[in-house]
Protein backbone atom coordinates (compact mmCIF):
# COMPACT_ATOMS: atom_id res chain seq x y z
CA UNK A 1 0.00 0.00 0.00
CA UNK A 2 2.25 2.46 -1.55
CA UNK A 3 1.53 6.07 0.51
CA UNK A 4 -0.25 4.94 3.34
CA UNK A 5 1.46 4.11 6.69
CA UNK A 6 0.91 0.60 7.11
CA UNK A 7 -0.79 -0.53 10.55
CA UNK A 8 1.59 -3.74 11.52
CA UNK A 9 5.38 -3.60 11.02
CA UNK A 10 6.75 -6.78 11.61
CA UNK A 11 10.05 -7.31 12.45
CA UNK A 12 12.26 -10.02 11.87
CA UNK A 13 16.14 -10.55 12.83
CA UNK A 14 18.20 -13.29 11.53
CA UNK A 15 21.95 -14.70 11.34
CA UNK A 16 22.49 -17.55 9.02
CA UNK A 17 19.55 -18.56 9.30
CA UNK A 18 18.61 -19.64 5.98
CA UNK A 19 16.99 -23.44 6.76
CA UNK A 20 14.11 -21.35 8.91
CA UNK A 21 13.54 -17.91 7.45
CA UNK A 22 11.41 -18.50 4.49
CA UNK A 23 9.10 -20.08 6.64
CA UNK A 24 8.68 -16.74 8.68
CA UNK A 25 8.64 -14.87 5.73
CA UNK A 26 5.62 -16.52 4.56
CA UNK A 27 3.38 -16.96 7.08
CA UNK A 28 3.93 -13.15 6.86
CA UNK A 29 3.45 -12.37 3.16
CA UNK A 30 0.45 -15.30 2.82
CA UNK A 31 -1.91 -12.83 5.66
CA UNK A 32 -5.33 -11.70 3.92
CA UNK A 33 -4.54 -8.27 4.85
CA UNK A 34 -1.85 -5.94 3.10
CA UNK A 35 -1.82 -2.98 5.51
CA UNK A 36 1.94 -4.72 6.73
CA UNK A 37 5.47 -3.89 5.81
CA UNK A 38 8.16 -6.16 6.38
CA UNK A 39 11.53 -5.30 8.03
CA UNK A 40 14.44 -7.90 8.16
CA UNK A 41 17.74 -6.99 9.94
CA UNK A 42 20.27 -9.79 9.32
CA UNK A 43 23.42 -9.76 11.43
CA UNK A 44 25.81 -10.26 8.87
CA UNK A 45 24.92 -14.23 7.79
CA UNK A 46 27.70 -16.34 5.56
CA UNK A 47 25.54 -18.85 4.72
CA UNK A 48 23.33 -18.23 1.92
CA UNK A 49 20.04 -16.20 4.06
CA UNK A 50 20.97 -13.16 1.89
CA UNK A 51 20.31 -14.62 -1.38
CA UNK A 52 16.57 -15.90 0.17
CA UNK A 53 15.87 -12.22 1.58
CA UNK A 54 16.93 -11.07 -2.23
CA UNK A 55 14.12 -13.64 -3.68
CA UNK A 56 11.73 -12.51 -1.43
CA UNK A 57 12.79 -8.77 -1.44
CA UNK A 58 9.27 -7.46 -4.04
CA UNK A 59 7.86 -8.18 -0.03
CA UNK A 60 10.44 -6.83 2.16
CA UNK A 61 9.77 -3.02 2.95
CA UNK A 62 13.51 -2.65 3.93
CA UNK A 63 16.56 -5.13 4.69
CA UNK A 64 20.27 -4.62 6.06
CA UNK A 65 22.96 -7.14 6.09
CA UNK A 66 25.84 -5.73 8.67
CA UNK A 67 27.12 -6.62 12.27
CA UNK A 68 25.28 -6.20 15.23
CA UNK A 69 26.05 -6.12 18.99
CA UNK A 70 23.38 -9.00 19.52
CA UNK A 71 19.84 -10.01 18.83
CA UNK A 72 18.09 -6.93 20.96
CA UNK A 73 20.66 -4.34 19.25
CA UNK A 74 18.99 -5.19 15.75
CA UNK A 75 15.76 -5.25 16.74
CA UNK A 76 16.42 -1.62 18.09
CA UNK A 77 17.51 -0.99 14.49
CA UNK A 78 14.48 -2.35 13.00
CA UNK A 79 12.58 0.06 15.22
CA UNK A 80 13.93 3.13 14.32
CA UNK A 81 13.05 2.74 10.70
CA UNK A 82 9.60 1.22 11.06
CA UNK A 83 6.10 2.85 10.29
CA UNK A 84 3.62 0.85 11.53
CA UNK A 85 1.19 1.92 14.14
CA UNK A 86 1.78 -1.93 15.75
CA UNK A 87 5.25 -3.64 16.22
CA UNK A 88 6.19 -7.16 15.89
CA UNK A 89 8.90 -9.11 16.38
CA UNK A 90 8.70 -12.24 15.00
CA UNK A 91 12.45 -13.26 14.64
CA UNK A 92 13.86 -16.41 11.98
CA UNK A 93 11.92 -19.47 12.95
CA UNK A 94 8.95 -17.98 14.67
CA UNK A 95 5.99 -17.74 12.46
CA UNK A 96 2.22 -16.79 12.14
CA UNK A 97 0.10 -19.57 13.44
CA UNK A 98 -1.92 -19.19 10.20
CA UNK A 99 -2.75 -16.98 7.08
CA UNK A 100 -5.43 -14.88 9.14
CA UNK A 101 -3.72 -13.97 12.12
CA UNK A 102 -3.71 -10.40 11.42
CA UNK A 103 -6.81 -10.17 10.38
CA UNK A 104 -8.18 -11.65 13.40
CA UNK A 105 -6.26 -9.04 15.58
CA UNK A 106 -7.55 -6.07 13.78
CA UNK A 107 -11.39 -7.77 14.19
CA UNK A 108 -9.69 -7.02 18.07
CA UNK A 109 -8.81 -3.88 17.40
CA UNK A 110 -12.45 -2.59 16.60
CA UNK A 111 -13.57 -2.38 19.96
CA UNK A 112 -10.09 -1.74 21.67
CA UNK A 113 -7.42 0.52 20.88
CA UNK A 114 -4.39 -1.48 22.83
CA UNK A 115 -0.93 -0.23 24.09
CA UNK A 116 -0.45 -3.58 23.91
CA UNK A 117 -1.99 -6.46 22.20
CA UNK A 118 -0.84 -9.69 23.65
CA UNK A 119 -2.03 -13.13 22.90
CA UNK A 120 -1.43 -17.14 24.03
CA UNK A 121 2.02 -18.68 21.65
CA UNK A 122 2.53 -21.86 20.66
CA UNK A 123 6.01 -23.39 21.25
CA UNK A 124 7.34 -25.22 18.27
CA UNK A 125 9.85 -28.40 19.02
CA UNK A 126 11.32 -31.28 16.90
CA UNK A 127 8.45 -33.64 17.52
CA UNK A 128 5.55 -31.79 19.37
CA UNK A 129 3.80 -28.33 19.76
CA UNK A 130 2.85 -27.16 22.69
CA UNK A 131 0.13 -23.97 23.72
CA UNK A 132 1.95 -21.56 26.26
CA UNK A 133 -1.01 -19.62 28.47
CA UNK A 134 0.15 -16.89 29.18
CA UNK A 135 -3.11 -14.25 29.91
CA UNK A 136 -2.17 -11.89 32.99
CA UNK A 137 -4.91 -11.23 35.37
CA UNK A 138 -2.65 -10.17 38.37
CA UNK A 139 0.46 -8.44 39.37
CA UNK A 140 1.65 -12.29 40.57
CA UNK A 141 1.04 -13.36 36.85
CA UNK A 142 2.95 -10.60 35.78
CA UNK A 143 6.07 -11.35 38.16
CA UNK A 144 6.18 -14.93 37.56
CA UNK A 145 4.74 -15.35 33.96
CA UNK A 146 7.19 -14.32 30.47
CA UNK A 147 4.76 -12.85 27.94
CA UNK A 148 6.54 -13.89 24.61
CA UNK A 149 7.63 -10.90 22.07
CA UNK A 150 6.59 -13.13 19.16
CA UNK A 151 2.28 -12.88 20.44
CA UNK A 152 3.03 -9.23 21.48
CA UNK A 153 1.81 -6.15 19.18
CA UNK A 154 3.14 -3.35 20.42
CA UNK A 155 2.01 0.24 19.77
CA UNK A 156 4.32 2.76 18.18
CA UNK A 157 3.91 5.22 20.67
CA UNK A 158 4.80 2.89 23.92
CA UNK A 159 8.24 2.57 21.69
CA UNK A 160 8.68 6.95 21.78
CA UNK A 161 7.36 7.24 25.33
CA UNK A 162 9.75 4.69 27.12
CA UNK A 163 12.46 4.15 24.63
CA UNK A 164 14.05 0.90 23.16
CA UNK A 165 15.28 -2.49 24.57
CA UNK A 166 18.03 -2.33 27.11
CA UNK A 167 20.85 -4.18 25.41
CA UNK A 168 22.40 -4.63 29.15
CA UNK A 169 19.77 -7.55 29.02
CA UNK A 170 21.16 -10.36 26.69
CA UNK A 171 17.89 -12.67 26.83
CA UNK A 172 15.34 -10.90 28.64
CA UNK A 173 15.46 -7.20 27.08
CA UNK A 174 12.00 -7.97 26.32
CA UNK A 175 10.54 -8.73 29.21
CA UNK A 176 12.43 -5.72 30.62
CA UNK A 177 11.28 -3.84 28.19
CA UNK A 178 7.26 -5.04 28.93
CA UNK A 179 7.62 -4.38 32.76
CA UNK A 180 9.17 -0.88 32.02
CA UNK A 181 6.00 -0.29 30.13
CA UNK A 182 3.41 -1.85 32.30
CA UNK A 183 5.07 -0.99 36.16
CA UNK A 184 6.59 2.13 35.39
CA UNK A 185 4.60 3.80 32.70
CA UNK A 186 1.67 2.41 33.07
CA UNK A 187 0.55 1.65 30.03
CA UNK A 188 -2.23 -1.54 29.67
CA UNK A 189 -2.05 -4.63 28.45
CA UNK A 190 -4.66 -6.36 26.50
CA UNK A 191 -5.23 -9.83 25.93
CA UNK A 192 -6.70 -12.00 22.93
CA UNK A 193 -8.00 -15.32 23.58
CA UNK A 194 -6.65 -16.07 20.05
CA UNK A 195 -3.38 -18.11 19.86
CA UNK A 196 -1.46 -15.62 16.87
CA UNK A 197 2.42 -16.99 16.53
CA UNK A 198 4.70 -20.00 16.74
CA UNK A 199 8.05 -19.64 19.17
CA UNK A 200 10.70 -21.81 17.87
CA UNK A 201 11.56 -22.91 21.34
CA UNK A 202 15.24 -23.55 20.03
CA UNK A 203 16.51 -19.38 20.06
CA UNK A 204 19.13 -17.78 22.62
CA UNK A 205 16.65 -18.22 25.44
CA UNK A 206 16.78 -22.04 25.39
CA UNK A 207 20.13 -22.77 25.19
CA UNK A 208 21.18 -20.32 28.09
CA UNK A 209 18.86 -21.07 31.01
CA UNK A 210 21.30 -20.04 34.11
CA UNK A 211 22.10 -16.68 32.37
CA UNK A 212 17.64 -15.98 31.49
CA UNK A 213 17.07 -16.96 35.40
CA UNK A 214 19.57 -14.43 36.25
CA UNK A 215 18.49 -12.00 34.18
CA UNK A 216 14.86 -12.20 35.49
CA UNK A 217 16.11 -12.25 38.84
CA UNK A 218 17.86 -8.82 38.33
CA UNK A 219 14.46 -7.27 36.50
CA UNK A 220 12.24 -9.02 38.97
CA UNK A 221 14.55 -6.99 41.99
CA UNK A 222 13.72 -3.96 39.79
CA UNK A 223 10.06 -4.06 38.89
CA UNK A 224 8.17 -5.66 41.97
CA UNK A 225 8.70 -4.13 45.38
CA UNK A 226 10.56 -6.18 48.70
CA UNK A 227 6.94 -6.45 49.86
CA UNK A 228 6.10 -8.66 47.12
CA UNK A 229 8.73 -10.90 47.60
CA UNK A 230 7.57 -11.05 50.97
CA UNK A 231 3.93 -11.67 49.84
CA UNK A 232 5.39 -14.14 47.80
CA UNK A 233 7.88 -15.93 49.99
CA UNK A 234 4.49 -16.19 52.11
CA UNK A 235 2.20 -17.63 49.82
CA UNK A 236 5.23 -20.35 49.15
CA UNK A 237 5.07 -21.23 52.58
CA UNK A 238 1.37 -21.59 52.99
CA UNK A 239 1.26 -23.80 49.68
CA UNK A 240 3.98 -25.72 51.51
CA UNK A 241 1.88 -26.18 54.89
CA UNK A 242 -1.10 -27.06 52.74
CA UNK A 243 0.99 -29.93 51.27
CA UNK A 244 2.36 -31.63 54.92
CA UNK A 245 -1.13 -30.97 56.50
CA UNK A 246 -2.95 -33.13 53.47
CA UNK A 247 0.15 -35.96 53.42
CA UNK A 248 -0.61 -35.84 57.78
CA UNK A 249 -4.31 -36.60 57.30
CA UNK A 250 -3.96 -39.46 55.47
CA UNK A 251 -0.49 -40.63 57.97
Amino acid sequence: MAGTRPLFSIITVVLNGEKYLEKTIKSVISQTVDNIELIVIDGGSVDNTIQLIIRYEEYISYWVSEPDKGIYDAMNKAIKVCRGNYLLFLNCGDYLLNFKVLENVIKYMRDVSPDILYSDIYTDGKNDRELLTTKIESDFDLYRKTICHQAVFASKQVFETIGEFNTLYKICADREWLLRAVKAHKFELSYMNTPTSVFDRHGVSSRQRIRLRLENMKINFIYFRPRFHSYLLKQIRNKILKILTNKLRYV
